[in-house]
């Protein structure tokens, strides 16, 4: 409770004490919550994490893992899954239906192993890609010098902080090598390691999950490990090595807006980002909003958003994004740096009108971006075209047409993606760690197995069983391993408060997990309402299984478990009505565009002044996406004091006048109505012209009200980027919206 970190001691005084806290007896207690924090932090957090990190290095030795992650964002209809396919065949795809959900990622590699060509340029530059398959992997898998270091942690092993292993975990003598592995959901059979070992799509059997053997989840990882070791020619994984092989994953999110809401708080590894618009059609037009449902692309209502607001948006989110990664990444290493590249490509170039009008069209796009983005925090983070690559002089966004259609549009759209392909290969656009060979070996195991959900304890038993882990140490050693996994994108795992080590799960495949979740996202695409879900983002507690059922979630995905973390990462609010549990999921609700109800007094904003990376000054503002829903589910989720009183009572969320872009909420005689316009979060308070209920004037209750919105947003930026990182780079700043466009200090 001094907080004297002077001397960390030993994990083994450490878990009792963790133990003892959590007895019934002790949770209750206020002092001792702070006592069992502080003890989780030491116990399971970065300072053991990075220890277990660097001994397992050390021990084991390391493969140098090279990841290159590009997210294409964009609303629906703008050729997000159409440019991907160009990038990865260098043709044009035939297949023109929506993306129904976040999909599971394509795989390429621009390994000079991996490709049997003579063209050397292609080979250097990168502008070569092949998609990895078996045939691939078979090319880069050799077997290393066996290893003169032990095959497991000594038994007397103990965390160790010297400069040594500092310096170990920092370079490592082994040559580069392929990163995580992906496979799919439930119903896939197994596969041999190659395919599991880099995530690709085995075909499905027939008969489906009863095609895939049905033993003990143990036996199946003891099977995959002597199935991997087998295949290797190898007796331990300390023998184990890949050729360089970097490996490119291409992640197409779906342009549906229930998507692009949740990205930013479901995803924190570092990426590279591709936002596609039309550049056929103004970016003042309203978006397309379409769905493919059973293989038929179908147009739904109207989207209340432009192309702009779309842009604006996805790069929030990038930004948001980048923030996450470098806190969780550099928890283990501080030399790795994620860099946030952001290239900004327009479609339909063969849609374009004619001449002079199709120049001043693509013009109007590029002097728009250049004005109105010059401040944001990532405007310098939107790679530049080079000279030799625009079209018409256009230098802030690259042109292609994806469908390959037109002479002139195909021949520049193949020198466009021959040179997105280089600069995505480039080392600037790749993200360098070492990883401890023997658990880089687990993940290749995990992912070759067709269950993805792991309880806790069961991963653990297998890491001890095949020397992975220590037994004496294994839950510090285990906390760290799939830490930095969930880092890098490969694993789930989220040390959920108040649940037992017992109750934890563990996702051995991100991509599944996510896939899952996004299909509670589609409610407003369904063609029933579940019990009111589409309508009002409401759902009891009791009726959550049928739904996930409905939406054809995995039954490998504990509800309970699933709700836990839409709750932890800030989708779902969870709130008790009527002594009956319900869950607020606001990312559901459609955009209807409401008008502003009457009766409004003066908007206030808040927003975050990004220090600017050439001057002294705050001059950039920026709201990072995902805080403003996630504020929504903090004000539903979680009490205050009551508006001029001494009580502590929640704001009620009114369901009939909220969509996915405003809230409206209530307390007493006041309501207030949340808005995101231009990265600033809008308050309208709402209070009828009789207010007896309140003994404040209007002037107190806007102050009380802004003090509580201040600590909320404040309370949510340091839940989601750390208040160290956030502190460091920006400062909240509230003040009174002012509508005059003559006004200076607007």
């Amino acid at each position: 409770r001094r907080g004297d970190m002077s001397k960390l001691p030993s994990e083994h005084a450490l878990k009792p004490l963790i133990e003892l806290c959590l007895k019934d007896d002790y949770k209750s207690r206020p002092d001792i919550g702070i006592v069992f924090q502080k003890l989780c932090s030491l116990y399971y957090g970065s300072e053991y994490g990075y220890r277990w990190y660097t001994e397992a290095i050390e021990t084991h030795g390391s493969i140098t893992v090279i990841i290159v992650r590009c997210v294409f964002t964009g609303s629906a209809r703008v050729g997000k899954s159409s440019l991907k396919y160009l990038l990865l065949h260098n043709t044009a795809r035939e297949d023109k239906t929506s993306t129904a959900l976040l999909e599971a990622p394509e795989l390429a590699t621009f390994s000079e192993a991996a490709i049997d060509c003579n063209l050397t340029k292609g080979i250097i530059d990168g502008s070569i890609w092949k998609v990895v398959d078996d045939e691939v992997l078979g090319k880069l898998v050799s077997q290393a010098p066996i290893s003169k270091r032990t095959d497991s942690f000594p038994s007397n092993a103990q965390p160790k902080n010297t400069e040594k292993t500092k310096k170990t975990a920092a370079s490592s003598t082994q040559p580069p090598t392929t990163p995580n592995s992906r496979t799919t959901s439930k119903g896939a059979s197994s596969h041999s390691q190659s395919s599991a070992a880099l995530g690709q799509r085995s075909p499905q059997n027939s008969k489906g999950a009863q095609s895939v053997q049905t033993f003990d989840s143990l036996l199946e990882l003891e099977e995959a490990r002597n199935h991997f070791l087998q295949k290797h020619n190898i007796s331990t994984e300390a023998e184990f090595n890949l050729e360089s092989c970097p490996l490119i994953y291409l992640l197409d999110t779906g342009g549906q807006p229930s998507f692009q809401h949740v990205i930013p708080l479901l995803l924190d590894f570092p990426c590279n980002f591709l936002h596609i618009f039309k550049a056929s059609e103004k970016l003042t037009n309203s978006c397309d909003n379409t769905y493919c449902r059973d293989g038929i692309t179908e147009q739904t209502k109207a989207n209340s958003r432009t192309s702009w607001e779309v842009m604006k948006q996805s790069l929030t989110a990038a930004f948001s994004m980048s923030m996450k990664s470098c806190r969780e990444l550099k928890a283990f290493d501080q030399s790795v740096e994620p860099n946030l590249h952001v290239l900004l490509v327009g479609s339909h170039l063969s849609h374009l009108p004619k001449e002079p009008e199709a120049k001043r069209a693509l013009l109007d796009h590029n002097e728009k971006i250049i004005r109105e983005l010059k401040g944001r925090p990532y405007a310098g983070n939107i790679v530049p075209v080079d000279r030799e690559v625009r079209y018409e002089g256009i230098a802030r966004y690259f042109l292609v047409d994806s469908h390959l259609q037109g002479r002139k549009e195909s021949i520049h759209t193949h020198k466009i993606a021959d040179h997105i392909r280089s600069m995505l290969s480039a080392k600037e656009f790749q993200l360098t760690m070492n990883v401890p060979k023997v658990w880089f070996c687990l993940q290749l195991i995990t992912s070759s197995v067709r269950k993805k959900m792991w309880k806790y304890t069961e991963l653990r038993q297998f890491c001890i069983q095949s020397k992975y882990i220590q037994l004496a140490h294994a839950d510090g050693q285990l906390h760290a391993l799939v830490t930095l996994f969930h880092s890098l994108g490969v694993y789930v795992y989220f040390d959920l408060p108040g649940v037992s080590r017992e109750e934890q799960w563990i996702c051995t495949d991100a991509t599944f997990l996510y896939k899952e979740i996004s299909k509670v996202l589609t409610v407003q695409y369904s063609e029933e309402d579940f019990c009111g879900f589409k309508e009002t983002g409401e759902v009891l507690e009791s009726q959550c299984e049928k739904l996930f059922k409905q939406h054809k979630v995995s039954d490998d995905i504990p509800a309970r478990w699933l709700l836990d973390i839409l709750v932890h990462v800030g989708i779902a609010a969870k709130v008790i009505q009527n002594e009956k549990i319900h869950y607020f999921i606001p990312a559901v609700l459609s955009e209807n565009d409401l008008a502003l109800p009457n009766g409004s007094l003066a908007t206030l904003g808040f927003t975050f002044a990004f220090h600017s990376q050439l001057m002294s000054q705050l001059d950039t503002h920026c709201m990072p996406t995902g805080i403003f829903h996630r504020l929504a589910v903090d004000i539903t989720s979680r009490e205050t004091k009551a508006l001029g009183q001494g009580i502590t009572k929640p704001w009620t969320y009114i369901a009939n006048q909220s969509d996915s872009t405003r809230f409206m909420f209530s307390q007493e005689a006041s309501r207030i109505l949340l808005t995101l316009e231009e990265d600033i979060i809008t308050l309208h308070l709402l209070v009828p012209e009789y207010f007896p209920k309140l003994d404040l004037t209007l002037s107190e209750l806007c102050k009380l009200i802004r003090e509580e919105m201040c600590e909320r947003i404040s309370y949510i930026s340091q839940q989601v980027f750390g208040s160290e990182l956030l502190s460091q780079k920006a400062t909240l700043k509230t003040g009174v919206i002012c509508r005059r466009k003559d006004c200076k200090d607007a």
